[in-house]
């Protein structure tokens, strides 16, 4: 009779550890699914804005760029007129240049 009664407690022992097993993995997989949903929801919630202020910066790279390649362009037929002697110097672009960088150079000390 000890003898059967040792053997009912170990049988019921080896029911509850099996069965906390199962819990065990029931909640580990219920907490991976749990996991694998809220990174669904997660992943539906994200998305990038770009602020007006990116926008006007990258208008102006944009803008820059551009004049950027018709400054080169411009740089690049003044140079090939100098080497062919046909660049003609406008005088009145010039002095007008001259003087605004004058007035502007005693403004600004």
């Amino acid at each position: 009779m000890k003898v059967n009664g040792r053997i009912q407690q170990l049988y019921q022992y080896m029911q509850q550890d099996a069965t906390r097993v199962r819990n065990t993995q029931g909640t580990a997989q219920q907490g991976a699914a749990g996991q694998a949903q809220g990174a669904a929801r997660t992943a539906r919630r994200d998305r990038v804005e770009i602020s007006n202020q990116a926008r006007n910066a990258e208008r102006m790279q944009a803008q820059l760029r551009q004049q950027e390649q018709a400054r080169a362009q411009r740089v690049e037929q003044v140079r090939q007129q100098v080497q062919q002697g046909t660049y003609q110097v406008n005088a009145k672009r010039t002095a007008y240049g001259m003087v605004r960088e004058n007035i502007i150079d005693k403004l600004v000390r």
